[in-house]
């Protein structure tokens, strides 16, 4: 298991900003007075920070005669199981904290997988957010990275109306504490301020730039987490810069302790890929792909249980590079294999790997397609809608939005086949069922909701039947809205 420790001076840092905020002061009040249910979210930039910030409460509470319990949750499928594992957890402490930490930044390999586990807690939570408060006289506190936030107030939005506070350490706002050129702590309401929920990417640079020939593997994380910052920020030629760093430094790691590290070079080697592909460098794109599908190959071949959902993903990303060069044939092959994989993982582990067969079996659908294979399109596509509806008939708010964008790529097969009827149909339940999410959070279905409105309108117009404009007038008021606040801002 990793140790996820700051170096003897930044972990000092941490712990003395930490003592110094009064914002921690208020909470650790909270905790010595406190003999009822209580919610607190710590968002963290990474695992590194949780444990300075885990090793420096458990002291603190100490000093109050309060007890601090760790829940482990070394694993997606660990988080996953969360809401069970809270309400069979034996010995909480009467008065203190019961400590679940899963801070998974977005820069990392396996950042998807992490994210889903924690929607499917979060909508677990949500539906027995009673018997949590019930059951327990003391607080739980969530520990994630900065994106937990919004994911809890969307997905379980019952459990979060009765958080205590929500404390943000590790950003940058003018209320943070500064340790020589490094800012490391916040602590308020309501938590994260960057509207992008991406790191700093300048920030990050600076702190990269003091761990260089002192610390290569935290220096690599720092240096993929600005270039994920640089890329959500359209400056890609420094997102490239970054992110290639960053792949150069664990290669030299993996070639040094290749066990240790090849899973990092994997990862950041689908970085590169992305950041290459954002570029236009797509022969580039696809030979990074192709060699962190190698190495998750060797990986898979000696941990199994492991690296095959890795490998799996990775080799998604080479049917799409390959698909893109017009490479058609061994696109499709990857999918294929792709698919294969996750039948496999999903017949084992069903509540795991479910949603990844759903999601490969839609990029299988879009490859057949291409090479004009429609019915065996329509047949993948299909099973993908049927996957993604199992799935959101038990967790609705985790999977509607997957539900939706899988029948919208049915909708796409069923044009292929000029079956316009019932593509229509199709487009205008995907429609329907991203319509709440999208009210609730424009931009991040903005993109969504515009694709399928198009195609509804285009299978409508094809099947000479009128739209719903019932059902397209709220959408259209809320992208005239974006427009027009997208024109302030550029005033």
């Amino acid at each position: 298991m990793t140790e996820w420790r700051l170096p003897p001076e930044a972990l000092a840092a941490v712990a003395s900003n930490l003592e110094q905020s009064e914002q921690w002061a208020a909470l650790l009040r909270h905790f010595e007075y406190s003999s009822w249910f209580g919610l607190v979210v710590i968002l963290v930039p990474d695992r590194y920070i949780a444990n300075a910030c885990h090793g420096v409460l458990k002291e603190q509470l100490e000093r109050q005669g309060a007890a601090l319990l760790t829940l482990p949750v070394n694993s997606p499928q660990e988080l996953e199981q969360l809401p069970t594992s809270l309400l069979t957890l034996e010995h909480a402490p009467a008065r203190g904290v019961v400590w679940i930490e899963a801070a998974i930044p977005e820069t990392l390999h396996d950042y998807g997988r992490w994210r889903r586990a924690w929607m499917r807690a979060a909508a677990g939570l949500n539906q027995v957010r009673n018997a949590l408060r019930e059951r327990y006289r003391c607080t739980l506190v969530f520990v994630g990275a900065p994106w937990l936030q919004e994911l809890l107030r969307e997905i379980a939005p019952d459990l979060w109306s009765v958080r205590t506070t929500v404390v943000t350490v590790g950003g940058e706002a003018p209320s943070t504490v500064e340790v020589g050129a490094e800012k490391w702590i916040e602590a308020t309401e309501p938590g994260w301020q960057d509207p992008d929920r991406a790191p700093d990417p300048d920030f990050a640079l600076r702190q990269a730039a003091q761990l260089d020939g002192v610390d290569g593997e935290r220096r690599a994380l720092l240096l993929t987490r600005a270039g994920e910052g640089f890329a959500a920020r359209g400056r890609r030629e420094e997102a490239l810069d970054a992110i290639d760093e960053a792949a150069r430094i664990y290669r030299q790691l993996a070639a040094e302790r290749a066990d240790a590290f090849r899973p990092n070079l994997a990862g950041s080697l689908n970085s590169l890929s992305d950041r290459l592909s954002e570029l236009g460098r797509r022969e580039d794109a696809l030979a990074a792909a192709t060699e962190a599908v190698d190495l998750y190959r060797q990986l898979a071949a000696e941990r199994p249980d492991a690296f095959r959902p890795y490998l799996a993903m990775s080799l998604n990303n080479v049917a799409i590079g390959l698909s893109d060069l017009g490479r058609r044939e061994e696109a499709l092959a990857a999918a294929t294999e792709a698919v294969d994989l996750y039948r496999q993982l999903a017949a084992d582990r069903p509540d795991a790997f479910r949603p990844d067969l759903a999601m490969s079996l839609n990029n299988l659908s879009a490859m057949l397609s291409a090479l004009g294979r429609r019915e065996e399109a329509l047949a993948a596509a299909t099973e993908a809608v049927d996957l993604y509806r199992q799935l959101a008939a038990d967790r609705p708010d985790a999977f509607r939005p997957d539900l939706a964008r899988s029948l919208g790529v049915l909708g796409q097969t069923l044009s292929g086949l000029d079956r316009h009827t019932d593509a229509a149909d199709r487009f205008e339940e995907a429609i329907r069922l991203i319509g709440p999410f999208f009210l609730r959070v424009p931009m991040a279905f903005a993109a969504l909701n515009a694709g399928l409105a198009q195609e509804y309108i285009g299978a409508l117009e094809a099947s000479s039947r009128q739209p719903d404009l019932e059902l397209l007038l709220p959408i259209m008021q809320v992208f005239e809205k974006l427009k027009s606040e997208r024109q302030e801002e550029e005033e």
